[in-house]
């Protein structure tokens, strides 16, 4: 999938409705409301209701800054570069469920960051299974050698009883 000439690939994470939805519970924590521009509003609006024109606009303002955000916690570009792309694909995904009175900044960099951290999180899985595997290889190298004939020792014995 493309969006704007930049190639996308399926999210890494799902669970996207419980980020939008803890964001939206603490978007108005005690009371407390951010405050958003009006035209971010319309702006907001206007993608929630599926405009591909705000869609962009939004991207082109806010990728290289959600990066270099993201950049911190995943110190690799390529990664970052899909994390950032896999969070927008969500958001295009999930539009509908964007409020207009909130910090799209905020809320996308919240997303991009818990995509970080999931993405963190199947990286340690995928490497203990990993070293789980090469020690089971390991073993089973290790008995197998150990079984193997010794044709040194067995030529020496049956030249022995030979004799």
């Amino acid at each position: 999938m493309a969006f704007f000439g930049i190639e996308v690939s399926k999210p890494i994470t799902e669970g996207i409705e419980a980020v939008i939805y803890f964001f939206f519970l603490s978007s108005t924590l005690n009371g407390y409301r951010y405050s958003v521009s009006k035209e971010e509003s319309k702006l907001l609006t206007a993608f929630s209701r599926g405009d591909q024109r705000a869609f962009e606009q939004l991207f082109k303002e806010y990728y290289d800054a959600t990066c270099r955000y993201v950049m911190r916690v995943i110190r690799d570009s390529d990664t970052t570069e899909e994390i950032v792309q896999s969070t927008f694909v969500n958001l295009w995904e999930k539009r509908e469920l964007i409020r207009a009175d909130i910090s799209f900044k905020s809320y996308l960099f919240r997303s991009a960051y818990n995509t970080a951290l999931n993405y963190i999180k199947h990286q340690k899985l995928v490497s203990n299974y990993v070293a789980r595997k090469q020690e089971k290889i390991e073993i089973v190298q290790q008995d197998y050698v150990s079984h193997q004939p010794d044709f040194e020792l067995q030529k020496k014995i049956a030249d022995a009883i030979n004799e």
